[in-house]
Formats: structure tokens, C-alpha cells, sequence
């Protein structure tokens, strides 16, 4: 199996190819490229030709983290001049705007305060729910 074969699957981004995967020193870096062609504004959905292609650039996503190292997803992206202004095209794995994928956002809000750096500070009730703000 093929790097980027095993790592579209691992990581299932939808509406995405793998076109290369880089082991570097902040860890392991996988670029794709959308498969859509079909412009669409981010802000406010308009689709059709009448979007017309301003630039493009360079995004990048903090991604779960594989094993100790993190994981970074970038793409280049259709910067569109829409009617609402000029906005960068929407993936599906993130919010415009935002700097991680939406699996990392759930995957933070699951785990709560309660596995920070210093979960294990606190007295155990704490960390069992049993606090004194629970009684």
C-alpha cells in the first residue's frame, strides 16, 4: 500500500486527495488537493462561474495527533471575489477561518478540562466528578 493510499484512509478527509506526505521536525505533514471543482463562497454559499478566481493560497490545519507527533493538513485554496466580498473556498474537514479540523475541535471538547497538563494535580474526586460543586 502506498503512503498516500494509507494515509487518505487513515485520515478520511472528505472531498480530498493525499498528493504527498512529509515526515519533518514539527511532524508529519500531509498535503492535498480538493477534488471539486465547482466554486462556492464560504460566507455565503453562491456557486456559479460568475465567482471569479482572485488567487490562491497556502492553508494549513492542525490535525489529530499521530502517535507523539503532530499532524498537519495543508492545501492550496481559491481565494473567490464574490458579491460578499473576497473569500477563500470552504473544505469540508474545517470552518472557514479556522486553524484546525473539526475532529480535533470534537475531539478537545470531549476531553474537557479534565485532561489538561495538569489533570493530575487535582485531588482524584475532582477528576471523578465528585467535587464539592457537584454535591
Amino acid at each position: 500500500m502506498r503512503v498516500s493510499t494509507a494515509f487518505k484512509r487513515l485520515l478520511r478527509l472528505s472531498g480530498a486527495s493525499v498528493v504527498d506526505v512529509e515526515f519533518g521536525a514539527e511532524g508529519v505533514i500531509v498535503t492535498v488537493r480538493l477534488r471539486r471543482r465547482r466554486r462556492v463562497c464560504s460566507q455565503c454559499g453562491q456557486t456559479g462561474r460568475q465567482l471569479e478566481i482572485h488567487d490562491r493560497r497556502l492553508k494549513r490545519w492542525r490535525h489529530l495527533d499521530l502517535g507523539a507527533g503532530r499532524c498537519v493538513i495543508e492545501c492550496e485554496l481559491r481565494l473567490l471575489r464574490c458579491t460578499c466580498g473576497v473569500r477563500m473556498e470552504p473544505v469540508a474537514w474545517a470552518r472557514p477561518g479556522a486553524h484546525h479540523t473539526r475532529r480535533l475541535r470534537g475531539r478537545r471538547r470531549l476531553a474537557g478540562p479534565a485532561d489538561g497538563p495538569n489533570a493530575d494535580l487535582r485531588p482524584a474526586a475532582d477528576r471523578l466528578g465528585h467535587g464539592r460543586a457537584d454535591r
